[in-house]
This record gives C-alpha cells, sequence and structure tokens, in this order.
C-alpha cells in the first residue's frame, strides 16, 4: 500500500458476548468520565465495538430517515441565526413538530396505529406539555 494513503484498522464481529463486554467497558468509562469532580468530564466512544457492522448500518439509516420524516412534517418557527454555528444545520434547530402535523405524520406512515395511540405517543413525546416537540426532544425520545 502507497505510505500517502490513509489506513483504518478494521476489525471481525466476534459475537455477542465480545460486544456486552466491550458495552460494559463503555458504560464503565462513561460513568468514570462522568465523577471528574468540578469538571465535565468527557469520553469517546468507538460504537463499532458495541454490534456488528450490519446492525450500525441500519441504525444509522434509520436515524437518517427519522431525520428526514421529522424535516417532512416539522414547521420551522424562526429563520436561521447567520454566522452562528448552527448555520449548516438548516432549518432543524428552529423546527417544531406539532400534535396535528405529528398526528398527519402517523396517518400517512405504514406503521397501522389508531388516532388514539398517535395522541398517546405524542403526550409521551412532549414532556413540556405545550403541544410542540422539537427536533433534540423527539430524537433523545427515540434512544430512550
Amino acid at each position: 500500500m502507497h505510505p500517502d494513503l490513509l489506513q483504518a484498522r478494521t476489525y471481525d464481529y466476534t459475537g455477542e458476548e465480545a460486544c456486552d463486554e466491550n458495552m460494559r467497558i463503555t458504560l464503565r468509562s462513561i460513568a468514570a468520565a462522568a465523577d471528574v469532580e468540578g469538571d465535565y468530564g468527557f469520553a469517546a466512544v468507538k460504537v463499532t465495538s458495541l454490534g456488528p457492522p450490519e446492525l450500525l448500518r441500519h441504525v444509522s439509516q434509520v436515524c437518517v430517515d427519522i431525520a428526514g420524516s421529522f424535516r417532512k412534517y416539522a414547521a420551522v418557527e424562526a429563520p436561521p441565526v447567520m454566522g452562528s454555528a448552527l448555520r449548516d444545520v438548516g432549518p432543524m434547530h428552529t423546527a417544531v413538530l406539532t400534535k396535528e402535523a405529528f398526528l398527519k405524520a402517523m396517518d400517512a406512515s405504514v406503521v397501522p396505529i389508531g388516532k388514539e395511540e398517535a395522541a398517546s405517543i405524542f403526550a409521551e413525546i412532549d414532556v413540556d406539555n405545550n403541544g410542540r416537540i422539537d427536533y433534540l426532544v423527539r430524537a433523545s425520545r427515540i434512544t430512550q
């Protein structure tokens, strides 16, 4: 291989037991970083040690699809602040999903649930109980 080319070390998936042990190590590392007094802790996590590559690719695609769905049904509340660190994010940081838009999205989806169940799901996600959810709240509720 040419010396100017970047190289990455790859590992073979060795099974669930190895992934479970890597998860325990990762959780201990996060807990140790969070235990730092007087300062914020920091832990870098190599997610490729936590599961097979196909699963990680699938989870990544689900995250992309969720963001796309949110973008499709959300309304932008205010124009992006130009010159800010968020300008490349587009309207996602100012977008909100109303209850009505959420119900419309659920009705249009392939998920066979009724309006009552969809309203119940929205109520669980709407932690501020203000009839709106922003993208960060939505994303954080999905990962729980």
